[in-house]
């Protein structure tokens, strides 16, 4: 997943440590406030997408390779 799409709505975490990632799904658990924070971010963040959107670009996209 890309940071410019998800940017600050959404726990980061290294991959190849197991300990970082059950530190962060515990906190994700237990810390109300960095849940709500993270869905109220969230919410705001897929403002900026739909299949609409999407399929413009795409179309536009396509209408330059003509």
């Amino acid at each position: 997943v890309h940071n410019e799409i998800i940017q600050n709505a959404a726990v980061f975490f290294d991959p190849e440590s197991l300990d970082d990632l059950s530190e962060k799904l515990y906190n994700s658990l237990v810390n109300q406030n960095l849940r709500d924070n993270l869905i109220n971010l969230g919410f705001q963040r897929v403002k900026f997408f739909s299949w609409k959107k999407s399929s413009e670009k795409m179309l536009e996209i396509y209408r330059e390779l003509i």
